[in-house]
């Protein structure tokens, strides 16, 4: 009897929890399909509209004609949103998208309140053309205090999910495509943390920023902000779209570029990541970054950055600069190879801007070189821009220059160069340079050591980049003092064509110099440049028992040179290399291009009656 009751009451256990779990799953299922039915659109827009003009500081709303429903499973769509300005709905509007999703919060819901989740908008457009839209609209009395954390609303998430900029920069109207990008906002403070990726032609952008407040980002007033940008190569290309790489520049300068970019830590794909840690501001017109560091390839510097326009708003105009270097890509890329040098340039891409940067750092660690301290500054306005550097290093010594671009009436370009080199060490410098560029084609660089001091003064004029080398002129004038040739011993070589060697006959191969150091006491040089061509005026290197003589042309447009010279080798020390002091005169020349370069030695000419004061010399 006992057994028979315990069963029984177990049984009518096991009904009411069934009965239990019936009627939760009813009402569940009630909830799920009934709930949502019943909360009316007016809400549910009130509450978009709420986070929008959180994120906006009031600045946009959702146009009144959205088309609004609520989805079984607690979810709102809106199909085809548009949001336009509060002070002016009728105007266009600064985003539409295809769709939004708004998941509702299923706590506040059942206790009768319509709370968003947060938004995901589906494909947004941005359109950044129409000038003097900001992104929100400061609100000054919460920046200053005057509102506490407690009053501040919260932010829900926005998410964007493969959306668009629509901007306009010197080619027309331009897009940057697959828009990724999540906002949010920390519940307790005002921080809020926008990450995301994009498109922007061949390049793959990537971002993350944290700030305090954005109240405060959007005003003059700024906010300390953390910004990490990555940018890489783009591996797939929507259809219509052209992400070809860059144009390799004439005789090869493109990969020693790329190779000199790999000691300064960034990569062909792009340049790496970059960190800016800081004051940022910015509104419609202004952009500023101040009392910031600047992170890239592992070397920290300090300065201020400051974008302002006058017309279409500054973010439009910033991002539509690599927009336009990769429309100018894309049209050189389609260009014959021979034809760079109608490669066009024009300044009409700094068109309604003003940039102001300047940067300074000290012991910065640049690919195997330690720099003391350096400065960089450019400003760019009324389509003009200018350049200056500066930097200095223990042993290896000053460097300074300025470089400046300007509009002319004929819709070309101005340049002007100017600089010099105080006490550089030639021998840390060329090594830095040497490990860029190729091997020789046969034997060792031939890399001069030395304190070098240098000046340069150039200027040119063009619409294209041939009409610019072919109008460079000025000169480069350079000496180097108590140096060497690394790779030869050029006095053992000319002692052997002395003795009477002999090379390039049938018995005997071409003329290999000996290897080894040699040392000079001065190296002078002077290259004009004029119509095209680079002319070495002046080279003359000498040394206790030679010296050496240069004279030549390299054509500009194709890096060709076309160099005679002669090697002496002299019967005295501290003699001036003249014919009649030498006892072996080897001329040679030097062809090929500049960065292979094809030197070939000529027939010497041995003075048997020198031969008696030498040795006594020796």
């Amino acid at each position: 009897m006992q057994s028979r009751m315990g069963v029984n009451g177990l049984v009518s256990g096991s009904r009411r929890w069934i009965v239990w779990i019936i009627a939760v799953c009813a009402i569940s299922a009630g909830a799920y399909f009934v709930v949502p039915a019943l909360v009316p659109d007016r809400l549910v827009q009130a509450q978009i509209n709420k986070q929008i003009e959180r994120w906006s500081g009031g600045a946009f709303t959702l146009r009144d004609d959205a088309d609004i429903t609520v989805e079984p499973g607690f979810r709102v769509v809106v199909s085809n949103p548009a949001f336009v300005s509060r002070t002016n709905v009728d105007a266009a509007p600064v985003l539409t998208t295809d769709t939004i999703i708004a998941p509702l919060k299923i706590v506040p819901l059942l206790m009768g309140r319509v709370e968003i989740a947060e938004l995901v908008l589906l494909r947004p457009e941005i359109d950044l053309r129409m000038s003097g839209r900001p992104f929100a609209a400061p609100a000054q009395q919460q920046v200053e205090g005057e509102t506490s954390k407690d009053q501040m609303p919260q932010l829900g998430e926005v998410i964007f999910v493969d959306g668009a900029l629509r901007l306009t920069d010197a080619v027309g109207d331009q897009n940057i495509s697959g828009l990724n990008m999540r906002l949010g906002a920390d519940a307790l403070t005002e921080a809020v943390v926008m990450r995301g990726d994009a498109f922007i032609g061949p390049q793959h952008l990537r971002f993350d920023l944290q700030l305090d407040n954005l109240r405060a980002l959007v005003s003059d007033l700024g906010t300390q902000a953390r910004m990490n940008v990555r940018v890489g190569p783009r591996h797939q290309s929507e259809p219509g779209e052209d992400i070809t790489p860059n144009p390799a520049p004439p005789y090869e300068i493109a990969d020693k570029l790329w190779q000199a970019a790999g000691r300064l830590g960034l990569s062909r794909g792009g340049f790496g990541a970059v960190t800016i840690e800081g004051t940022f501001s910015v509104t419609p017109h202004t952009v500023a970054i101040s009392d910031a560091t600047f992170s890239v390839g592992g070397v920290d510097i300090d300065g201020h950055l400051r974008a302002e326009t006058e017309d279409q708003t500054v973010i439009a105009k910033l991002l539509s600069l690599p927009v336009t270097v990769n429309a100018f890509v894309a049209h050189a890329t389609q260009m014959d190879d021979r034809r760079w040098t109608d490669i066009p340039v024009k300044m009409a891409w700094l068109d309604d801007l003003d940039l102001d940067i300047a940067l300074a750092g000290e012991d910065l660690a640049v690919g195997g070189l330690t720099v003391d301290t350096a400065a960089l500054s450019v400003a760019v306005g009324d389509r003009a821009m200018s350049l200056d550097l500066s930097g200095a290093a223990e042993g290896i010594g000053q460097i300074e220059a300025q470089v400046a671009l300007e509009q002319v009436p004929s819709d070309g370009v101005r340049l002007m160069a100017t600089g010099g080199v105080e006490n550089m060490s030639a021998g840390e410098v060329t090594q830095f340079l040497a490990a860029m560029g190729p091997p020789p084609l046969i034997g060792t660089a031939q890399l001069p050591e030395g304190t070098m001091n240098g000046l340069f003064n150039v200027g040119a004029d063009g619409e294209t980049l041939g009409q610019l080398l072919n109008s460079l002129k000025g000169s480069v004038t350079a000496q180097l003092t108590d140096g060497s040739l690394v790779g030869t011993d050029l006095v053992t070589t000319l002692e052997t064509l002395h003795a009477g060697r002999k090379f390039m006959t049938q018995e005997y191969g071409p003329l290999i110099p000996a290897a080894g150091r040699t040392q000079f006491d001065q190296l002078d040089a002077r290259i004009d440049f004029a119509s095209g061509v680079a002319s070495l005026s002046e080279v003359e290197i000498t040394g206790e028992h030679f010296g050496i003589n240069m004279l030549g042309e390299v054509l500009m447009s194709e890096g060709t040179m076309n160099i005679g010279g002669n090697a002496v080798l002299l019967s005295a020390p501290e003699t001036v290399a003249s014919p009649s002091d030498a006892i072996v005169d080897l001329p040679f020349g030097v062809g090929g291009t500049l960065f292979a370069p094809v030197v070939a030695p000529g027939v010497p000419v041995v003075t048997a009656e020198r031969i008696d004061a030498y040795a006594d010399d020796r």
